[in-house]
């Protein structure tokens, strides 16, 4: 090329930004060819995606699959090259001219230029000139946007058909496309259909309260409790699928033709797959939540509670899903292998993860009442786990009998429970009968008796004939005990009730005899007459139980009640058979209000019934002073040994002696301060019985609190004085406390005060007149003139319990030489 007709380089001093526009200019041209050429391509592969995502290839043979797809690809691939043979990378002249193009420019300024002109000189600044204006042209240069040009290429507008329904096949395939789309890349022709069908789901054990949870076919983790139930279910395959648990194989069982179905266990923690012709069509990743067993204890030690005889057990208990089942096991500390008494425990209904409440039985009618037990608690899951509580040890509360004979009945009772010497037993129930007037001379009492002895003896080898004694000898305590007149009361009440029942639906039988409301068949309505008999037996058993027993004031008066009440039973059997319901109702109604006077004349006046309610708890109170006192005691003997034992370090000592650790003081520290706990409430208690507090509680407490400060600074010695200070306050306020509540409620003070003096035993309480024994004798002197038996007199009863407060006092006191103590605990059994 010459020097004339070369293109000359671009000025230097071109507008800014002009080489950018140039390179899309460029790009734009290049799009504008492609685009068309690539069209026709485009179209086919639109049509394999739809048929991709219809599922058809699902439902091809392996050859007409590969036939389609070999297709296809063919028809792509001519296509597309065809379109790119023709298509022509732009130069920059092309790009200038769309650059005019799109700005509006005429005349070509971007190449005017880049001209030169020939000669110098003449006209030189015309040239000039000239140039200022094209670069002013091309200062504003604008590309405009790429036009597709396929409405030559595509006159019918087949793009926007497919483009729709490819959108419609994503959105309706949804997360199922990459799978459909995998699918159709490799023919397998009707051996993967089941990807289309399987259906998996894991179903947890029912005692969870969990839904059944539906698994993704795509795969991913799962997690489910221990002992889950997996579920696979496949339809619409020719080939026999597998079920991979880990690296072991589950072959899917087959249903018909083409479905198959498994379930599988889930135990641990695994990785599942289902394969066909050995490739995974579904993968996944099991977490396992383990099912540990229930956790169960007491919450604080179990034992009696504050106001009444029932056997409080505090308890808490949790579990992955919920307790099912909760029991308290207690058995005999004395025997052991004796079969167990198991309770069970009432759980709140719904939620039963983490629970924890306080269940109160009463005991006091078990042969075990009064005896010490270990107490554990037992908690059971969905899947029958158990989990087992640590051991408490307690007593039994047990119901105090003041009557001797009733407590030796129980005693025998309760001598029954522990030893399996019957022998002894049934010497001791000869005992009884010796001296039937100890309880009245009731026949019913003593024919029980040598029933019990009788049963006791030829029953030997059968186990449930001693608890058959048991029930038989608690009837008979609580027939001594509370008298026959208590038992005829309570017959009473029920026979009123058996007949204010009768006559309610006696008088309000509206539906037909034997039919309800419904027509179904109703229970037998009661019979008047036969409950107005009842009645009239109830009467006179309780009435002649209270001329028995001696409790009534006026036999003319009882004699005219009874004809009173006699009278109004009869009127309201009159009434009855006359068909007169308001004149029954009118004689129930005075009749009931005679029957309350009865029973209220025989349970007493309200004050005396508070007076009662007060005495009893008086006796409690004194329960807990002696309880104090034994573990006061056993708490100085603890610190008299370690303090022994520092001051003879160098001499051997006995294996079967107790060793003095530090921890055993940790624990004495802890029991001391306890005990001041207890001793502050029973303070604030009987505080409020009785309006005063003796002064030797406060010496006691403080006494308690030097022990403890002893013991935490590891002075035994120090210890050892201050409870033997606090267990005499303790002494000395029991018999204050005795004192004050024989003055205030009488014979249950009394009673109290024989017990502080016993060391916290029960006293028989009198049951005759005046001031005589259990047996009817007075006290003092003899009932008959000629009776040579000589009965203590009162001075000499008093030194006797003087005699017996020595013993305890001295029994107290824990440094005294072995022998000595023992000595002093023989006697204090003996008498």
């Amino acid at each position: 090329m010459s020097a004339a007709n070369r293109r000359p380089a671009d000025p230097p001093d071109l507008p800014p930004g002009l080489g950018r526009r140039r390179f899309l200019a460029r790009a734009v041209l290049l799009w504008e060819q492609v685009w068309p050429a690539l069209f026709p391509a485009l179209c086919v592969l639109g049509v394999a995606l739809l048929l991709a995502l219809s599922g058809v290839a699902a439902h091809l043979p392996v050859w007409g699959h590969a036939l389609t797809l070999s297709v296809l690809a063919a028809a792509f691939l001519v296509l597309l090259l065809r379109g790119l043979r023709r298509c022509r990378i732009p130069d920059r002249a092309a790009a200038d001219r769309r650059l005019e193009r799109d700005s509006g420019l005429r005349h070509r300024p971007l190449q005017g230029l880049a001209d030169r002109p020939v000669a110098q000189g003449v006209g030189l600044d015309f040239w000039q000139v000239h140039i200022g204006r094209l670069r002013e042209q091309v200062r504003h240069l604008r590309l405009s946007w790429p036009r597709a040009g396929l409405v030559a290429a595509d006159p019918y507008a087949i793009r926007a058909a497919l483009l729709v329904a490819l959108v419609a096949a994503f959105v309706m395939t949804g997360h199922e496309a990459p799978r459909l789309l995998r699918q159709a890349l490799w023919p397998q022709g009707a051996a993967r259909a089941d990807i289309a069908v399987l259906e998996a789901w894991v179903t947890p054990p029912a005692y969870t309260g969990r839904a059944p949870l539906l698994l993704d076919t795509a795969g991913g983790d799962v997690s489910a409790p221990e002992g889950s139930r997996l579920s696979i279910s496949m339809t619409g395959v020719t080939a026999t699928p597998a079920l991979w648990v880990g690296t072991r194989q589950a072959e899917l069982r087959r249903l018909d033709a083409a479905s198959f179905a498994a379930e599988q266990t889930l135990t641990e923690s695994t990785t599942l797959r289902v394969t066909v012709h050995g490739q995974a069509t579904a993968v996944w990743r099991v977490a396992v939540q383990a099912d540990t067993p229930p956790r169960v204890a007491f919450t604080a030690p179990p034992g009696r509670g504050e106001r009444d005889l029932r056997l409080r057990l505090p308890w808490h208990a949790e579990d992955d899903w919920g307790v099912t089942a909760l029991t308290v096991e207690l058995r005999l500390r004395e025997k052991p292998d004796a079969a167990p008494l198991v309770i069970p425990v009432p759980l709140p209904v719904g939620e039963t993860r983490n629970i924890g409440e306080t269940l109160w039985v009463d005991l006091t009618e078990h042969p075990w009442a009064g005896l010490e037990v270990t107490a554990r608690l037992r908690a059971h899951d969905g899947r029958e786990q158990e989990g087992l509580s640590d051991e408490a040890q307690f007593k039994l509360p047990e119901r105090m009998f003041t009557h001797p004979v009733a407590r030796a009945l129980i005693d025998i009772r309760r001598a029954l429970a522990v030893s399996a010497d019957r022998r002894a037993a049934m010497l001791r129930l000869d005992e009884v009968n010796l001296a039937p007037a100890a309880y009245g001379d009731d026949i019913v009492v003593y024919l029980g008796v040598v029933a019990a002895r009788a049963r006791l003896q030829r029953d030997r080898r059968r186990s449930a004939a001693a608890g058959e004694v048991q029930a038989l000898l608690w009837e008979l305590a609580l027939r001594v005990e509370e008298g026959v007149s208590t038992r005829t009361a309570q017959a009473l009440e029920d026979a009123r009730a058996h007949l204010q029942d009768a006559l309610h639906a006696y008088l309000n039988r509206d539906a037909a005899p034997g039919e309800d409301e419904e027509g179904a068949t109703a229970e037998p309505q009661a019979d008047p007459e036969q409950a107005l008999r009842e009645l009239r037996g109830a009467i006179a058993r309780h009435m002649e139980a209270l001329r028995r027993e001696n409790t009534r004031q006026d036999p003319a008066l009882d004699e005219a009640a009874r004809r009173e009440m006699n009278r109004l039973l009869d009127g309201v059997r009159q009434s009855l058979q006359e068909n007169r319901p308001g004149d029954a109702g009118r004689q129930m109604a005075e009749l009931d209000e005679l029957l309350d006077r009865l029973l209220q004349r025989q349970r007493g006046s309200p004050d005396q019934q508070r007076n009662a309610e007060r005495r009893q708890r008086g006796e409690n109170q004194m329960s807990v002073m002696e309880d104090l006192v034994q573990r006061e005691a056993a708490l100085m003997d603890n610190s008299r040994m370690r303090d022994a034992a520092a001051q003879m370090p160098a001499l051997p000592r006995p294996e079967q002696a107790p060793a003095a650790r530090p921890a055993d003081r940790a624990v004495d520290l802890r029991q001391q301060q306890a005990l001041r706990r207890a001793l502050g409430e029973v303070m604030q208690q009987y505080g409020d019985l009785t309006g005063d507090i003796p002064q030797g509680l406060s010496v006691a407490d403080r006494a308690m609190v030097a022990a403890a400060e002893a013991l935490a600074a590891r002075r035994d010695e120090a210890a050892r004085n201050a409870q033997r200070r606090a267990l005499e306050a303790l002494l000395q306020s029991s018999r204050e406390m005795s004192r004050q509540m024989a003055s205030q409620f009488g014979e249950g003070g009394q009673q109290g005060e024989a017990q502080a003096m016993r060391g916290g035993g029960r006293m028989p309480r009198n049951r005759g007149e005046g001031d005589r024994d259990p047996l009817g004798r007075s006290m003092g002197e003899a009932d008959d003139p000629g009776d040579e038996t000589a009965l203590p007199d009162r001075p000499e009863r008093q030194r006797v319990r003087d005699i017996q407060e020595e013993l305890r006092r001295r029994g107290a006191d824990r440094s005294r030489p072995a022998t000595e103590l023992e000595y002093i605990d023989r006697l204090l059994k003996r008498f």
